[in-house]
């Protein structure tokens, strides 16, 4: 288990040192892509890392890596992330944690998304004036399992029942597609306590796949019907200092590092006949198998090892959270996104707050510079096991 963390560790390294932006801007097209970006608030702050969390913040398996469920001292309690009511946007989220300590973790987390935006597409030859509208309603349930006091595993089931493309042609309404979906997020969880001059730390690795799940029916791409889920592949490292108490008061130091791939193909380039007929010059045909799709979205981008690179997303993430007496709890997080400018360029800092009392705690985070649309914010109250006591445990 430790070489395949190395292993990993060094692909970061790697990918973060050479990544060299291609000439040609060539996204990577999918599905839903809100899916996978339910980031509750403590997350959101801390840079979007999902891997990993910390030993408290156990909700984090909820939108990220399952494995995180477990291997925590807290896991009973709920949570809620929103809601966010806007013009083109509309988010609530709920979630509860139990478990039958101390190896098995369950939680069941639901949302609903509603989220438009107007457009002009040509779909089967008719020009549609279109209002791109789906509404998401998701329904999960985590499961995490101690394996022993280092390492964990996690699995979470998901069932999205979205609704996409409501069109308009002429002045009739027309329903383009829709699609129930399943999928499945897996996770491990390795993490390692260790002291250096009688300083305490901890060392945490997650690596997780997100929405694993087959091709749904789609108008996204004209010459593929059928589009791919926002399948990801998600590594992050995180080193935590916490100072011994005094007073009563004790501070806990995270930094954290996270990269991610989407486990997609990449769209090649291509030119047509003059009889219409679709040739690919660079890359390689992306109409395939779920399966497939996956290995093939390390070695097929059109612009060859550059654009490999390029197609990487780097996160960083610290907080510094002060503890008094278990009673009171308050944090400051800060974070950044990177992504190549030739895949999106969605790059950005974040900054969190979180204050807490008596196990009650609320949490925000905003992207600096822009609208309330990038915000989110937890309420939220989560206690110890086996018992309920008012009060943060670490």
């Amino acid at each position: 288990m430790r070489v395949l963390f190395y292993i990993l560790i060094f692909v970061q390294l790697i990918s973060f040192t050479f990544t060299i932006n291609s000439q040609t801007y060539n996204p990577i097209p999918v599905i839903f892509p809100t899916i996978d970006e339910k980031y509750n608030a403590q997350s959101y702050g801390f840079g979007q890392i999902t891997s990993v969390s910390g030993s408290y913040y156990s909700q984090t398996s909820l939108n990220g890596n399952p494995a995180m469920l477990a291997n925590r001292n807290i896991n009973r309690g709920f949570f809620f992330t929103g809601p966010l009511l806007l013009d083109n946007l509309v988010l609530f989220d709920a979630n509860i944690i139990f478990s039958n300590h101390p190896k098995n973790y369950f939680a069941f987390h639901s949302d609903y998304i509603r989220y438009h935006e107007t457009f002009n597409e040509i779909y089967n030859q008719l020009t549609i004036k279109t209002m791109y509208i789906f509404s998401i309603s998701t329904q999960s349930f985590t499961y995490g399992r101690s394996v022993n006091k280092n390492l964990s595993w996690g699995i979470g089931i998901n069932f999205f029942r979205p609704v996409t493309a409501t069109g308009i042609l002429g002045k009739d309404p027309v329903l383009i597609a829709e699609n129930n979906i399943f999928s499945l997020d897996l996770g491990i969880d390795y993490n390692k306590p260790f002291t250096i001059f009688k300083n305490q730390f901890d060392c945490e690795c997650g690596l997780y796949i997100s929405n694993i799940g087959s091709r749904v029916d789609s108008i996204i791409h004209e010459d593929y019907p059928k589009a791919f889920l926002p399948t990801k592949l998600h590594f992050g490292n995180l080193l935590k200092y916490q100072s011994q108490t005094i007073n009563k008061s004790n501070l806990n130091i995270m930094l954290a590092y996270q990269i991610e791939k989407l486990l997609v193909p990449s769209p090649p380039q291509v030119i047509y006949s003059p009889g219409g007929e679709r040739i690919i010059v660079n890359g390689k045909d992306p109409d395939v198998s779920f399966v497939k799709g996956v290995f093939q979205s390390f070695y097929d981008a059109p612009d060859g090892f550059n654009e490999e690179i390029s197609e990487y997303v780097h996160k960083f993430g610290m907080e510094l959270r002060l503890t008094y007496d278990n009673i009171f709890q308050m944090a400051l997080r800060i974070g950044g996104v990177y992504e190549s400018e030739t895949k999106g360029e969605d790059s950005f800092f974040t900054l969190g707050i979180r204050a807490g009392f008596y196990g009650f705690y609320f949490d925000y985070a905003k992207i600096p510079g822009y609208s309330n649309e990038y915000m989110r914010f937890n309420l939220g109250y989560v206690t110890s096991i086996p018992d309920f006591k008012l009060r943060f445990v670490d």
